[in-house]
C-alpha cells in the first residue's frame, strides 16, 4: 500500500482585529503593553504604529504561541484623523475617535490558542492635561514615573470636564508650588485610575490621607490653600496659646500605652510585579512594653513603589505608636490667624503640657453671639525624617 501525501491539520493560529478604548485623552504616552500578565512590548508610544515582536510570549509553537503585529496608538487630539485599518475593515464613514485614547490590533497574531487573553495598556499622564493644554509648573510634575500629587489635586479643583471646574485665580499658586516642591524633594509621587467610581471630594480627601495634607479655602484670600503635615519649622515662631488666650479645653485625651498600635501594615500597588505588595515595620520597644503585637493595615492604592510605602509605613506607624495628646480648644481672637494644618504651642499646667506643638485638624470660628474659636487639635509628629528608606526585597517565589 502507499502512503497519503494529504497533510494533516494538528493546529491554528489565531489573528485579532479589534479596537480597544483605553480612556480619556490624550496622555502622555503608552509604555507597556501586557498580554495575560506577560510583558509583549515596551516603549515611548505618543501615538503611531508599535510593532510587537514575541511569538515565544506564552512558549511558542510547542505550546500557546505568542504575540506578533502591528498596534496602532490613537492619542486622541484634536486634529487626529481617521484609522487606516479600521477603514478597511469598517469603511470610510466612521468617526476619527478624538478625546479617548485608543489602540487598534491590525490583524495581530495572538497565539495558538482560540480564547483571548487580557490586554493591559500601560500608559501615563502627567505634561498634558485632559484638555491638552501643558502642565501647571511642570518642572515638578513628574515624580519617576507618578505624578505630584499637589498637581493632582489642583487639577482635579480646576478642570472643567471632569473636575470641578474651579478657575486658575481660586488655586493659590504659592501654597501649591511649596507643597509641589517639598512633595518632589520628598520623592512623593502618586499614580492613581479615578473612573469616577467615587465622588471628587472623596478622591482629594484619599490624595490628602496619602500625603498627610489638608486643603482649605484661606480665610483672608479666599483661595484653595494646601498645607503638608511636615516638620522643619521654627518652633520658636510659632504662635502660643495659654490660659491668658484659652477659655477652656474639653475632651483631653493622652492614649495610654495599653491602647497604641505597635505594627503597621501598608498595601499598596507595585509597578513592578503590576500587583499589590505590601510592607510591614513595628515599633519593637512598645511590643516589648505591651507584651503583644497590635497590628493595624492601612491601604495606599497610589502608591507604586516600595521605598515610598516603607516611608509612609514608618510615618504612620509613628503617628499611631507615640500616646498623642488630643484636645478641643477653646481660644479668644488671638488664635483667628490659625488654619487647618497649622502648628502652634500650647501652655495647660492642668494636664501638664508645656510648649507642646499641636496641630490644627478642624477650625470654627463661632457665632456672633461668642468670640470663641473653636479648635480641634492633637500632637504633632507627623514630620517625615530625613532617614533613607530602602525598598522591600523582591518576592523568591517562583511559578
Amino acid at each position: 500500500m502507499g502512503s497519503s501525501s494529504k497533510k494533516q491539520t494538528i493546529g491554528y493560529r489565531y489573528f485579532l482585529g479589534v479596537h480597544k478604548v483605553l480612556c480619556h485623552g490624550p496622555i502622555d504616552k503608552i509604555f507597556r503593553i501586557d498580554v495575560d500578565g506577560k510583558t509583549a512590548w515596551t516603549g515611548n508610544a505618543a501615538g503611531g504604529t508599535v510593532s510587537i515582536n514575541n511569538p515565544g510570549l506564552f512558549g511558542g509553537e510547542s505550546r500557546e504561541g505568542g504575540v506578533v503585529g502591528n498596534v496602532d496608538i490613537l492619542m486622541g487630539g484634536n486634529a487626529q484623523g481617521r484609522n487606516p485599518y479600521l477603514q478597511s475593515v469598517l469603511g470610510a464613514n466612521i468617526p476619527a475617535f478624538r478625546g479617548v485614547v485608543s489602540a487598534v490590533l491590525n490583524r495581530v497574531y495572538i497565539g495558538l490558542n482560540p480564547y483571548l487573553k487580557t490586554w493591559a495598556f500601560w500608559g501615563t499622564r502627567i505634561h498634558v492635561r485632559q484638555d491638552g493644554k501643558p502642565q501647571w509648573y511642570d518642572a515638578k510634575a513628574a515624580i519617576g514615573t507618578d505624578m505630584n500629587p499637589a498637581h493632582i489635586i489642583r487639577e482635579t479643583l480646576t478642570d472643567p470636564e471632569w473636575g470641578m471646574g474651579y478657575p486658575e485665580v481660586d488655586i493659590d499658586d504659592a501654597s501649591f508650588s511649596a507643597a509641589a516642591d517639598t512633595l518632589y524633594a520628598e520623592g512623593f509621587g502618586l499614580s492613581f485610575v479615578w473612573d469616577k467610581s467615587k465622588q471628587i471630594d472623596d478622591f482629594i480627601a484619599e490624595v490628602l490621607r496619602h500625603i498627610d495634607g489638608s486643603l482649605f479655602v484661606d480665610r483672608g484670600t479666599g483661595k484653595f490653600t494646601l498645607r503638608l503635615a511636615r516638620g522643619g519649622y521654627d518652633i520658636n515662631t510659632l504662635l502660643t496659646l495659654d490660659e491668658d488666650s484659652v477659655q477652656r479645653i474639653t475632651d483631653f485625651k493622652r492614649e495610654t500605652i495599653a491602647e497604641i498600635t505597635n505594627s503597621v501594615t501598608v498595601v499598596y500597588f507595585d509597578l513592578a510585579t503590576g500587583k499589590e505588595g505590601s510592607v510591614t515595620v513595628q515599633d519593637i520597644a512598645s511590643i516589648g512594653a505591651q507584651g503583644a503585637t497590635v497590628s493595624t493595615t492601612h491601604q495606599y492604592p497610589g502608591i507604586s513603589k516600595g521605598d515610598l510605602a516603607v516611608k509612609v509605613a514608618n510615618r504612620d506607624l509613628r503617628a499611631v505608636s507615640t500616646p498623642l495628646a488630643a484636645a478641643i480648644i477653646y481660644a479668644n481672637r488671638k488664635a483667628a490667624s490659625l488654619n487647618v494644618g497649622d502648628v502652634f504651642k500650647l501652655t495647660w499646667a492642668r494636664y501638664g503640657l508645656t510648649q507642646t506643638v499641636m496641630r490644627v485638624t478642624n477650625i470654627e470660628l463661632g457665632a456672633l453671639t461668642s468670640n470663641l474659636i473653636k479648635i480641634s487639635c492633637v500632637e504633632d509628629v507627623f514630620a517625615l525624617g530625613d532617614a533613607v528608606y530602602a525598598p522591600p526585597p523582591p518576592s523568591e517565589w517562583e511559578n
